[in-house]
């Protein structure tokens, strides 16, 4: 939802904020599953989970990296008058809802790709620390390597991040393998793609 495409009309922060609760309030309603949006104690909240999830998505387009940073930013110009949940309580809830934020992302994207019988699919690395500490790095080392950069010609301890998008750059799946997994093979595997058969990856 971060693509400029999308975002570089909304110059405005209160113009944006209402475009991202009316597009996740439609969704929410629409599709996200009845045990989720009648869970226990939903009516004691201090906000409703549309307004975390859109808050949420809010900081993303604003380039904050942090809850942290979310949280000041939405209390300082979204709710300047207190009437948001406390920092831990936001943190809690951001938690608590990611797996609805995902079901929110799915049917978003779908309505975007409606019709795109094209994807592309292309793959970069993510390096996790500087070459000269390739083999003491143990970060994620469940799934990071010491992988060869054809282009930089130079061997990285990274992860390699494969993503597909329609032909105009939009962002359609992605996924997190280590640095030795071909793109096919993440075709092949790979559950989560939006594209059903018969539609073409290049």
């Amino acid at each position: 939802m971060r693509s400029s495409k999308y975002t570089e009309h909304y110059t405005d922060t209160f113009i944006t904020f209402k475009e991202i609760m009316r597009t996740v309030s439609n969704i929410y309603h629409n599709c996200v599953p009845d045990k989720i949006k009648n869970r226990r104690n939903t009516d004691q909240l201090k906000q409703r989970d549309t307004v975390i999830i859109a808050c949420v998505i809010w900081g993303i387009i604003n380039g904050y990296t942090s809850q942290r940073a979310t949280y000041r930013a939405v209390c300082s110009v979204l709710f300047p008058n207190g009437d948001f949940p406390s920092r831990s309580r936001f943190t809690r809830l951001s938690s608590n809802l990611a797996y609805t934020i995902k079901i929110i992302r799915y049917f978003f994207i779908k309505k975007l790709t409606k019709g795109e019988l094209v994807g592309i699919i292309d793959s970069f690395p993510s390096p996790l620390c500087k070459p000269v500490r390739n083999r003491q790095a143990k970060l994620l080392n469940q799934i990071a390597k010491v992988g060869y950069n054809s282009t930089k010609k130079s061997y990285f301890y990274d992860l390699k991040i494969h993503m597909i998008v329609t032909k105009t750059g939009f962002p359609i799946t992605y996924s997190i393998t280590n640095p030795g997994v071909h793109d096919v093979k993440v075709l092949e595997t790979s559950e989560s793609s939006q594209y059903p058969r018969g539609q073409r990856i290049y």
